[in-house]
This record gives C-alpha cells, sequence and structure tokens, in this order.
C-alpha cells in the first residue's frame, strides 16, 4: 500500500509537469461550446484557472483508472469557475449562519490567482 501511495504521488507529480496551459484553440472551443465570454484580464485568469481545473481532472481521472477512486470526472460547463461561484438558487436553511468571505473584497482575477497557488 505504500507502494502504491507513492507511485500515486509521483504519477501526480510528472502529469503536473508535463501539462502545460491551454492552447486558444482549446480555450476558444470550450467557451464557445458553454456560451462563455470574458474580456480583458477575466479571459487570461478563467484560462488559467480552466487549465488548472482540467489538469486536477486529468490527475483524477489517473486514480480512477488505477482503481483508487471510484468515479472519473470530465470538463463541464463549470471547468472555468471557482468553488461556490455559483449558488445555485439554494437558500440557507432557517435559522443557520451564513459566513461571509473574506475575498468579498478581492476582484474575479486575485481570487482565481489566491485558489490556484498564483496570489
Amino acid at each position: 500500500m505504500k507502494y502504491l501511495v507513492a507511485l500515486v504521488l509521483v504519477t501526480t507529480a510528472v502529469v503536473f509537469a508535463e501539462q502545460s496551459l491551454v492552447g486558444k484553440d482549446e480555450w476558444d472551443a470550450y467557451k464557445s461550446e458553454h456560451g462563455k465570454v470574458y474580456r480583458g484580464e477575466e479571459d487570461e485568469c478563467r484560462k488559467k484557472l480552466y487549465s488548472h481545473n482540467k489538469i486536477k481532472i486529468d490527475n483524477h481521472n489517473k486514480q480512477y483508472e488505477a482503481g483508487l477512486v471510484s468515479y472519473s470526472g470530465g470538463i463541464n460547463q463549470f471547468t472555468d469557475e471557482l468553488p461556490g461561484e455559483r449558488n445555485f438558487g439554494l437558500l440557507p436553511r432557517p435559522g443557520s449562519k451564513v459566513s461571509k468571505s473574506s475575498d468579498s473584497h478581492l476582484s474575479i482575477c486575485e481570487k482565481i490567482k489566491k485558489h490556484i497557488g498564483e496570489a
């Protein structure tokens, strides 16, 4: 088991090292397919987040193929969004405390950079 964990960690590191940023054609195709339009700096930030999430999905799917996790992942309309960026119309339960994010003052690009470890 110890060797299996080490193998997964090494494989993950190699996959991260081998992955490059998503190309313009792929990014444009993703945005077109999902009706996404971004301007200026936000477009580049969203592209970096998409690339970051794509690498995570690829690594997770390697674990799935190795039988280490029970489900596979894929690219979808949320791949260029931060976790919790949409609330899907859900409201908090009555009486529950709603925590305010300490990041609420940050721009979307600052939030993305913080999320992917560039801040």
